[in-house]
């Protein structure tokens, strides 16, 4: 396999292509489960953050599933780089990538999707609490099987309500909603 290489998709009837250079580029069960629950939502005209952005695959599904834009950063050039890229191979032109951490972020969502390690998932309550718009929903991932308790536990004390969950093979994928 090449260095980069190029994955096709069809979600909601919209096919899509990334290329690969960064994480994510939807071979990982973490990632099939964002799509697969991004999919599953009603985004018609909703404003999307895609934390930890890696190759961009989520932002551009949410959007072929009819999100108004996504705000998609990452803290590495090189994800983001690929994001710009891959948007540009989608013909999209309403993925915002910025390069940086969280403080970068400074606006409130509809859906916030964060596929990223745990420990970091922990850390960014706070900030996903102020970014998630009322009723919204949020989607995390990343979290080993054994951690699964301790994020659908911490989260709900901070205030989310806890709507599913996928158990795949390592990893969990769970959405919520902010009230």
């Amino acid at each position: 396999m090449n260095k980069e290489s190029v994955f096709c998709y069809e979600i909601k009837g919209e096919k899509f292509k990334i290329i690969t250079g960064a994480f994510g580029s939807g071979e990982h069960e973490t990632t099939l489960g964002c799509v697969k629950f991004i999919e599953s939502l009603d985004l018609k005209g909703k404003t999307f953050l895609d934390v930890g952005c890696g190759t961009g695959i989520l932002s551009v599904a949410a959007l072929k599933c009819g999100a108004r834009y996504a705000v998609a950063f990452d803290i590495s050039f090189k994800a983001c780089e690929t994001c710009r890229v891959n948007a540009k191979l989608n013909d999209i032109d309403n993925i915002y990538v910025v390069c940086g951490d969280n403080r970068c972020i400074d606006s409130d969502f509809d859906v916030i999707v964060a596929n990223i390690y745990v420990e970091i998932l922990l850390e960014l309550i706070d900030f996903n609490k102020k970014c998630l718009k009322k009723s919204g929903t949020l989607i995390l991932s990343g979290i080993p099987v054994e951690e699964a308790y301790t994020v659908k536990s911490r989260y709900i004390d901070a205030g989310f309500i806890f709507e599913k969950a996928k158990y795949h093979e390592d990893f969990v994928t769970m959405q919520f909603q902010k009230l």
